[in-house]
């Protein structure tokens, strides 16, 4: 219920970073600076890794969520990017698997069971990714396990 009920804060802080990086994708497909989009792409990913979490935990929105995102990402960069390299490792195995199981006449067979094993594996790194998301905050900025239970009684509430 909280999703909905912030979901256009949520909408107003993604579709930004979502429309750079659609352009981004395009212009790795059809530029010859393709792997310079490519690494751009990479840091959108860590920058921006963060930008539901802060939504949603701290309820900002729009440009100041994106800032959020880029300042605790950016405090644990490394800690994120190797987040971003496992969340991109496990839908990488996911289409593997798919290929291995699936005949190779069948392309939307394997297409369709590759997103399903994606689905069914997202919610690890999802989650690890909210997990990091606060520890970079207990870290950083003193964050106390009662703060945070204030904090999940308070979104409880919302």
């Amino acid at each position: 219920m909280l999703l909905f009920r912030r979901l256009a804060a949520l909408l107003s802080a993604i579709m930004p970073v979502a429309a750079l990086i659609a352009v981004a994708l395009a212009l790795t497909q059809v530029w010859v600076l393709g792997p310079v989009f490519l690494v751009g792409l990479l840091a959108l990913g860590l920058f921006f890794a963060f930008v539901s979490p802060v939504v949603l935990v701290e309820g900002v929105a729009g440009r100041a969520a994106l800032r959020r995102s880029a300042a605790l990402a950016w405090s644990d960069w490394l800690r994120v990017a190797i987040m971003i390299i496992v969340l991109a490792v496990i839908c990488w195995v996911a289409e593997m698997l798919a290929h291995l199981l699936i005949p190779h006449w069948a392309p939307f067979f394997v297409s369709l069971f590759g997103d399903l094993f994606t689905m069914v594996a997202l919610p690890v790194p999802a989650i690890a990714l909210v997990l990091l998301y606060f520890d970079i905050r207990r870290k950083h900025e003193h964050y106390s396990p009662d703060r945070l239970r204030a904090d999940v009684e308070a979104l409880r509430g919302a």
